[in-house]
């Protein structure tokens, strides 16, 4: 029960987390998105650009975490790692995964509809 509570909490903190840093990214591309609108990015590369980049977070936090779990059960277990741990990896990446989707999917989205008029408005 404790740990499963731990889990929750933790799960809520990395995604308000990650939601934060893609909103200030939102905030911060609204420039770069309107130039390169104007200079004839469409919607789908635009989603691609956005999505790419949210799940640069998340693969860069697995590949550390996978780097650090290597090396503490190396350091560890003089003989290796075991058979169980590929199963764990395999649960973590769909963790991460599905983190990335709930935190990522609407921001890539808004990407997609974004209105060039209102984005150079509201910067102009």
């Amino acid at each position: 029960m404790t740990n499963g509570m731990v889990f929750v909490i933790f799960m809520i903190l990395t995604v308000a987390g990650i939601n934060g840093i893609n909103r200030i990214w939102e905030v911060e591309d609204e420039r770069v998105y309107t130039i390169m609108y104007m200079l004839g990015l469409d919607t789908k590369n635009c989603m691609m650009i956005e999505a790419l980049k949210t799940f640069t977070v998340v693969g860069i936090s697995y590949l550390l975490f996978l780097i650090g779990y290597k090396w503490i059960l190396r350091s560890i277990l003089p003989m290796g790692i075991s058979n169980e741990s590929g199963w764990i990896l395999a649960v973590t990446f769909i963790y991460f995964l599905a983190i990335y989707a709930v935190t990522s999917v609407s921001f890539v989205l808004k990407a997609g509809k974004c209105n060039i008029m209102e984005l150079y408005k509201r910067k102009g």
